[in-house]
């Protein structure tokens, strides 16, 4: 799901399309795949294929930090979601902190 949404964002081998990509991100974060997690936070601090909206890139940003314990990514997810929590008010950040908690992955067969 990751590979096919970074191509659509990409136009790797498919027509571009930012809006396809962020539902194959959106697949994959639904299944607990980290880096669509990411790709799809991204997307939706940008508002790139999906409209802008800073709860949703804080829940995915995140979601794909407490799935990334250590390494490269690390730190830019850490910054992301600080860029992303200075434009949230208290209120939605602790709502946002406690679905996230609540959250669990889509189990089953991955979506086509």
């Amino acid at each position: 799901m990751g590979t096919l949404g970074a191509n659509y964002a990409s136009g790797e081998g498919v027509a571009k399309d930012v809006t396809v990509a962020a539902q194959w991100f959106q697949k994959g974060a639904d299944r607990g795949d980290v880096s669509c997690q990411m790709q799809l936070g991204l997307a939706y601090a940008q508002g790139e294929g999906v409209a802008q909206n800073f709860v949703a890139a804080y829940k995915w940003l995140t979601l794909a930090g407490n799935g990334e314990p250590s390494g490269a990514f690390r730190g830019i997810l850490t910054h992301a979601v600080q860029q992303v929590a200075a434009r949230m008010t208290a209120e939605e950040i602790a709502a946002t902190d406690a679905e996230i908690k609540a959250w669990r992955p889509i189990a089953g067969p991955p979506a086509s």
